[in-house]
């Protein structure tokens, strides 16, 4: 799928170099920004077991109309057995296990787990029960409850521990499993909405096992949702194209959006021009802050960097504003055949 970019390909292979050197002996495996159940405290780890069951079943329902309407009544009934209302309510709650010492990865785990696509499949989720969704919308839900059991099953290590052994398991992902969930789709969380235009230029495999393709689901999700807040035109593009010529080792993500003349007021104001210091975590304007510093954590692993002043040095990800946009973007390894 390919749509035309209002930025050319040329600013954006300006970006960062065509050549990235991954310091790694192996493939990145996405497993290590992550927790176990008793990290969290016992009221938490029932919260976190209900909102996956709940997904399951919400899992085996849309797969069953991924290409017509869900039954208004089923989605009701179904919705209601598994305490969905109660479910979501009870993520704002999650907490640390007061009897163990803080895990080191727990509040990504939290930002994601309440992120991801959760927040945007209730909403989805909330259309169709009032019979206003659009006839996608199924599907829709159909592919933000599979990513988000698999976010959680690579944020939570035994949250299922038959599924985290098949996510291990050697697995091709192609990017068209990227391009077809978000191409066109009507994208919203909290009060923001925003149709995803995505033009990619690559066809090949981006990930060789389910837990890495999770990983870089918590990147997109991740960059998604924040360029969702805060576009100012109701749009978000997404740019995936090849480094390397005929034979890629590379693929460059590109997400960017038109923003306010405030909001790039408040991001010169606080980082001049260095707006991809926005990777380093602790800067929100309505968020937590703790999104991209999750999205830098995940390109400094895939590509065995020393830390995140490297990849942005280097340019593995990074932000800038070019003219009225907001433009970020990373790298992942092209997984061979």
């Amino acid at each position: 799928m390919s749509t035309n970019s209002p930025l050319t390909l040329d600013r954006l292979h300006a970006l960062a170099p065509d050549s990235l050197h991954s310091y790694r002996a192996s493939r990145y495996f996405g497993d290590d920004n992550s927790v176990v159940l008793a990290d969290f405290a016992p009221a938490s780890q029932q919260s976190l077991r209900q909102l996956y069951a709940a997904l399951l079943e919400l899992l085996a329902l849309t797969s069953q109309h991924k290409d017509r309407p869900l039954p208004l009544d089923v989605l009701k009934t179904t919705l209601e057995a598994v305490g969905w209302s109660a479910t979501l309510k009870q993520l704002q709650e999650l907490e640390g296990n007061p009897d163990r010492a803080p895990a080191p990865h727990l509040d990504e785990v939290i930002h994601d787990v309440r992120g991801g696509s959760c927040m945007a499949l209730a909403l989805n989720l909330q259309l169709l029960q009032l019979g206003i969704g659009e006839a996608e919308d199924s599907l829709r839900a159909f592919f933000m409850t599979r990513d988000h059991l698999k976010i959680m099953r690579n944020a939570i290590r035994d949250i299922d521990a038959a599924r985290y052994q098949a996510d291990w398991e050697q697995k091709l992902h192609n990017v068209r499993l990227i391009v077809e969930k978000w191409s066109d789709s009507v994208y919203q969380i909290h009060n923001s909405a925003a149709t995803i235009l995505v033009d990619c230029r690559f066809d090949g495999n981006i990930s060789e096992r389910c837990l890495e393709f999770s990983a870089l689901d918590r990147v997109l999700y991740n960059l998604v949702n924040n360029a969702v807040r805060h576009t100012a035109d109701d749009q978000v593009h997404i740019v995936i194209f090849p480094l390397g010529g005929e034979h890629p080792r590379d693929v460059r993500f590109v997400i960017y959006n038109a923003i306010s003349s405030e909001h790039g007021r408040l991001l010169a104001e606080r980082f001049g021009d260095r707006i991809d210091q926005l990777f380093a975590g602790g800067f929100t304007t309505g968020g937590t802050g703790l999104g991209m510093s999750i999205c830098a954590q995940f390109i400094v692993n895939a590509y065995g960097l020393q830390d995140t002043e490297q990849a942005l040095a280097e340019r593995y990800l990074g932000a800038t504003l070019i003219d009225d946009w907001f433009v970020s973007w990373f790298h992942w390894p092209v997984a061979a055949d």
